[in-house]
């Protein structure tokens, strides 16, 4: 496959070098959302052209890979700035030194939703603190992953969409939408597997990179107006 480079001269293979190191470069120095991105431009310094033939996962799959890749960063690169940007074409144009001013609190609210909706609850603590506090109870990691778990149990097709979210310095707040179908009584409504729509206005208090606060509203008259 690489027979081509025995007739190279010695000035051409210097220039292969020189092209293959910076394409690595370009790959290697890749920061915020371009580390997570297709790099076809790396394999196009091959001689031979043929698409690359990839499979792509499914979208449950998916959100778990990248949530154990950003973990990953976090044991590789513990000490690298965390952005806040959110992706589209103005983050390829963004300075990093200008994204590494920022917390990157919406990213990982974002990845605590992907795991929430995955439910890969081993991964909870990554993005929950030991100690967290739900509408100011104490009920630590475990009682919030009980929690959770029952939500689930009594909403088999629970899903948390993202409508709004704004993070300013250690909190974030969030307005989630819900269209499902809680089975027998919900907020003390007898919903019993009707499909309703709803929505939980959230603030989350931040410690040491994990949410350690929750204080959540749900929107329980859009609920009866439903039934």
């Amino acid at each position: 496959m690489d027979d081509d480079l025995d007739i190279l001269t010695r000035e051409d293979l210097v220039m292969e070098a020189r092209r293959l190191r910076a394409g690595i470069r370009r790959h290697r120095d890749s920061t915020g959302h371009a580390l997570c991105w297709h790099h076809p431009e790396l394999w196009s310094l091959l001689p031979e052209k043929p698409e690359p033939a990839i499979a792509v996962p499914d979208w449950p799959q998916f959100m778990r890979g990248c949530v154990m890749y950003r973990q990953s960063l976090d044991a590789q690169a513990p000490d690298a700035p965390r952005l806040a940007r959110e992706f589209g074409p103005e983050s390829a144009a963004t300075k990093p030194e200008d994204e590494a001013a920022e917390t990157d609190l919406s990213e990982i609210y974002r990845g605590y939703i992907a795991c929430l909706n995955t439910q890969d609850w081993r991964q909870l603590g990554t993005f929950v603190h030991d100690d967290v506090a739900y509408n100011g109870v104490q009920v630590g990691l475990s009682g919030y992953r009980k929690m959770l778990e029952r939500d689930f149990a009594g909403i088999p097709d629970l899903r948390f969409d993202i409508a709004l979210l704004v993070s300013e310095g250690s909190h974030v707040a969030s307005r989630l939408l819900f269209d499902c179908s809680p089975q027998g009584t919900f907020l003390g409504l007898p919903v019993n597997g009707k499909r309703v729509t709803f929505s939980e206005n959230v603030f989350y208090g931040f410690r040491e990179g994990k949410i350690a606060a929750v204080w959540s509203v749900i929107d329980k008259a859009a609920i009866e107006n439903q039934l």
